[in-house]
């Protein structure tokens, strides 16, 4: 199994606990993801686990950092031998909080323009609507102008947004949303197998059964995986290995 988006340093437990439990239930492979300048540094020491991978970005919410994206080039360059950093992220656009979509928008061209300099897939973050326009059609519209690769990690647009991103060959993410959202099941039915990834955004949107009741960690992408499985009507090992292939697709293959 996959979990292609967590926060392992926003965990309570140890990270020794949250990587163990992982590898029993399965877990392959972890992204764990940076949401500002000092937490991709922060991250790191993440690499000395065999199944974490990391991405370095700051997060559209992360005001404060946004005149320090050129640090977060520096960041990958300089730790490029460990091969563990494969993405740019968490970036993206948040119009739902944030109220400087203009300023926003900058930060994450810039973001892409790194992740085209140095061949490395982004991880967008997309919510909310700005002059009429989702952030999602924003960020699909700056992605389709640049050469990179990119999930669009806790999917919760609409079909007619899947289909716009799967056919640009980007990636959607699904995470615990999925086991608890009817509409987000509709578009997970028709999301092509080749296309999709799965995620916890740990420690954020624990899904079914323990939404609402324990702090979400990798281990638990399992019920994503399960729910896939339920409503493509297709085997449970067929959605872990078709997602772990996409997984290596995306972000280990350069």
């Amino acid at each position: 199994m996959v979990d292609s988006h967590a926060h392992i340093q926003l965990i309570s437990k140890t990270p020794e606990e949250v990587i163990n439990n992982a590898k029993a239930e399965g877990v392959n492979f972890i992204l764990c993801c940076g949401i500002s300048v000092d937490d991709s540094l922060k991250i790191l020491d993440f690499s000395r686990f065999e199944n974490v991978f990391l991405a370095c970005g700051i997060h559209p919410l992360q005001r404060d950092d946004f005149d320090r994206v050129e640090e977060i080039e520096e960041i990958i360059k300089k730790n490029q031998d460990t091969k563990k950093i494969v993405a740019i992220g968490e970036t993206g656009l948040d119009f739902f909080k944030g109220d400087n979509q203009d300023l926003q928008i900058k930060v994450f061209e810039k973001h892409v323009e790194i992740a085209e300099k140095l061949k490395k897939p982004v991880v967008v973050h997309t919510r909310g609507s700005y002059k009429g326009n989702s952030a999602f059609s924003f960020a699909l519209d700056i992605l389709s102008q640049s050469k990179v690769k990119a999930v669009f990690h806790c999917f919760t647009w609409k079909k007619d947004e899947m289909r716009s991103a799967t056919e640009k060959g980007f990636f959607i993410s699904f995470s615990g949303i999925l086991t608890f959202s009817n509409d987000l099941q509709d578009v997970a039915k028709e999301t092509p197998l080749e296309y999709i990834l799965t995620e916890t955004d740990a420690p954020f949107l624990t899904p079914k059964p323990f939404r609402g009741k324990k702090e979400n960690e990798p281990a638990f992408v399992k019920y994503v995986v399960e729910k896939i499985a339920q409503i493509k009507n297709i085997d449970f090992s067929e959605v872990s290995k078709a997602v772990e292939n996409n997984f290596k697709k995306l972000f280990l293959e350069t």
